[in-house]
């Protein structure tokens, strides 16, 4: 008996009951069949099985995609590889590990590519935008989108057909703040159910538009869309769907400060998360519980559900929630009076939300790079075959013995046509260097903003457990809570986030601070700093809570940063230094 045979037959044995467990005729008919097919049929019935059994058991169905890929990669078959990548993709993807769905279903798209199968393609573009978009690449998920949507114009998809990649489109736009061409997307996708009579495949379309119309703070709205969604997946007793719909609701619940019911909500999607190995929506309610039971003050429910959220987010790669999760553990924390874990946990998540914006404009900037080489190295191959093409071009004018007039001729005017194209190369890159620039210039900005607002926030928390440590001092612990405060002023104080933020400044604002010792040579230290944040048009508040102190003494720092650059009450201080 074969090798794979047997392992197949002892995976079988040992998953017996689960199957069994199931009810289902038609796996058992297809599991039946296996032993007398060729393999490239064991390949589809894996599959099909796996089809089959992945909504109810994810662990579980993964066996048969791994018996499909032992058989595909025994006969070095790149197809049914491909096929059986973007599979592992969807398992992936339903367990919420997304940095290795993206893997795995990038390598179905380079054997697709290799062997020009453009409806295939379609799907795996497809679900490696919606892939990323979990993963926070928002741009990268939207050109995999686009890519998927006219690979399907090209092939005359039906508008059917290409709902799946409108919703992915939909949400990404929501998400990043495009709520019109959301609601576009939305309304689209609505437009073509009813035309095809699909209205079981309706609520997906009002879970959008509810959390559309949140975004617009039209709760009434969204609401009615939320329950129109619920009852659906109720009367399908769908889990899977019903833990995202209690979520959603649970969130919307929050915004409008309704704990009962959010705490209910949540309670409802953790139980239909569990129930369907949801495991996404088990973080999400996890970490909703995390924030009703704080804001209820039962800190020492929250932090156990923090804990159990935590764990799952970082198992699947998720920063920015474990950075969310931080910042309520430490309000849970600030609740309890334990203002130390109170303030490592706040510094945790600045530091987490740092590295998240860090990383994030790395990547876009090596994204820029590759593209540019990979542009680059295009031109060179153009120029090359030009000049192939000149060589061949001399070989005939010898061949031919033109005169040497008309040879000479010949050559002025290629050597023309290589200046204007060498010309127009040079525009070309200097274009691309020039975007390349501006996009970076872009991001620069916008790390430095979140910098600046991350210390004015950072000194605001510190700020506020330290009044509360000294309102609730007493005699006994005194010295305790006084050596907790010098704690919190030596951070403050600490210079190490202001060189960081120089840092960006400077990136962005070349040259500004040796134009102002330039002009304004009596300017001090703390009256450069206060012109870098008037610069950003940050407000008073912001300004106090960066340089920690007060806003009376913003206005006094102001002051005495117009007389020493010569204003008089007309100028406006703002506009000078904006001028710089």
């Amino acid at each position: 008996m074969k090798p794979l045979l047997i392992t197949f037959l002892i995976t079988l044995i040992s998953v017996h009951s689960a199957l069994y467990s199931q009810n289902n005729e038609a796996l058992d008919s297809i599991q039946n069949l296996i032993p007398e097919q060729s393999d490239s049929m064991k390949i589809q019935s894996y599959v099909l099985m796996f089809n089959k059994t992945v909504s109810k058991n994810p662990e579980f169905s993964k066996h048969f995609l791994d018996s499909a890929n032992a058989i595909a990669e025994k006969l070095n078959d790149e197809m049914s590889s491909a096929f059986v990548f973007n599979r592992y993709g969807s398992y992936y993807h339903r367990i919420a590990d997304f940095r290795k769905a993206e893997e795995v279903i990038k390598k179905s798209i380079d054997l697709l590519e290799k062997n020009d199968k453009k409806v295939h393609l379609t799907k795996s573009y497809r679900n490696l935008g919606m892939v990323q978009n979990n993963l926070g690449k928002y741009q990268e998920s939207i050109d995999n989108l686009m890519i998927s949507l006219r690979l399907q114009d090209s092939l005359e998809f039906t508008p059917l057909r290409k709902v799946s990649v409108y919703s992915s489109l939909g949400a990404i736009h929501g998400r990043i703040g495009n709520i019109d061409k959301s609601i576009y997307y939305n309304e689209k996708i609505e437009k073509i159910y009813i035309e095809n009579d699909k209205q079981e495949r309706l609520p997906i379309v009002w879970n959008n538009l509810a959390i559309n119309y949140k975004k617009l703070d039209k709760y009434e709205t969204a609401l009615h869309y939320y329950k129109k969604c619920l009852k659906s997946y109720l009367d399908a007793k769908n889990n899977f769907k019903l833990a995202l719909i209690h979520n959603n609701l649970t969130d919307l619940y929050l915004e409008i400060d309704s704990l009962n019911l959010a705490d209910s909500h949540s309670k409802k999607a953790l139980e239909a998360g569990e129930i369907s190995k949801n495991n996404t929506q088990v973080a999400s309610s996890l970490f909703y519980q995390g924030i009703v039971n704080t804001r209820k003050k039962k800190f020492e429910s929250a932090i156990n559900y923090l804990k159990r959220a935590e764990a799952m987010a970082l198992q699947n790669g998720r920063k920015k929630r474990v950075a969310d999760i931080y910042r309520v553990w430490s309000e849970a924390y600030l609740g309890m009076s334990n203002f130390k874990k109170a303030y490592e946990m706040r510094l945790a998540h600045s530091q987490l939300k740092d590295s998240i914006l860090n990383q994030e404009s790395i990547d876009k900037i090596n994204e820029l790079e590759i593209q540019y080489q990979t542009e680059k190295k295009e031109q060179d191959l153009e120029l090359k075959q030009k000049a192939i093409e000149s060589l061949e071009q001399k070989s005939e004018i010898n061949k031919l013995q033109k005169t040497l007039l008309g040879t000479g001729l010949g050559l002025s005017l290629l050597a023309i046509g290589f200046g204007f194209y060498g010309f127009r190369q040079r525009s070309k890159r200097n274009q691309l260097e020039k975007e390349k620039l501006d996009t970076e210039l872009s991001y620069k900005k916008k790390e430095l903003t979140t910098h600046a607002l991350h210390l004015a926030q950072k000194n605001e928390v510190l700020e506020s457990i330290k009044l509360k440590a000294k309102d609730l001092m007493s005699s006994k612990s005194s010295q305790e809570y006084q050596q907790l405060i010098q704690t919190i002023n030596f951070d403050q104080q600490n210079d190490k986030s202001w060189e960081n933020f120089v840092q960006y400044f400077e990136e962005v604002h070349k040259d500004f601070n040796s134009k102002v010792s330039s002009r304004y040579p009596n300017i001090s230290p703390n009256e450069l700093r206060l012109m870098a944040l008037i610069k950003m048009n940050l407000s008073s508040k912001e300004m106090a809570n960066v340089l920690n102190i007060s806003i009376p003494g913003i206005k006094k720092a102001r002051q005495r940063l117009r007389k020493k650059m010569n204003l008089n009450t007309k100028d406006s201080l703002e506009q000078a230094v904006l001028a710089i």
